[in-house]
């Protein structure tokens, strides 16, 4: 099955198809990403995992879509401009072995998109609710692979906070 990537509609369709059977969206992004599955969602974004067509092994990877209800044009234009920065950041950032690397990112139909690697696996509220509270030497071990990445990350400075 493929997920319809419109925030209004997230209809499953066949795999057969290329435009939504409830809304008539597109289904393939820039004419390569293909929705599977939502994996999370929030207030102003959806996620999917997905797989890249353009690639000979079709690797699955990770659509993060973002959707703000901005209606002033200046607004929006600060939008996608903070929104092509943190792209940037996290370029840099997916160069450490321990982040998924950013494949691409795009705007399209005043959505903003972020594709990222896909990483197999359960997230931290997955893990606790099957196996419960970390033992100490769990939490040890788990500061011990995070710490150094933290180092990694540069921390924003005040003048980059209050813009």
């Amino acid at each position: 099955m493929s997920h319809c990537l419109n925030p209004n509609c997230l209809q499953p369709n066949p795999n057969t198809t290329i435009f939504c059977q409830k809304c008539g969206s597109k289904l393939v992004l820039q004419e390569r990403y293909f929705a599977l599955k939502i994996l999370g969602q929030g207030s102003f974004d959806l996620t999917f995992q997905a797989f890249d067509t353009e690639k000979p092994s079709q690797p699955y990877c990770v659509i993060k879509q973002s959707f703000s209800q901005v209606q002033d044009p200046n607004a929006q234009e600060k939008s996608e401009e903070l929104f092509k920065q943190e792209a940037i950041r996290l370029k840099h950032l997916g160069k450490h072995q321990q982040i998924p690397e950013l494949l691409d990112y795009f705007i399209q139909d005043h959505h903003q998109y972020l594709v990222q690697e896909y990483i197999a696996g359960q997230n931290l509220a997955q893990n606790l609710a099957r196996h419960g509270a970390f033992s100490e030497t769990k939490i040890m071990n788990l500061l011990a692979h995070l710490l150094p990445l933290v180092g990694f990350i540069p921390l924003l400075s005040l003048s980059e906070i209050n813009k």
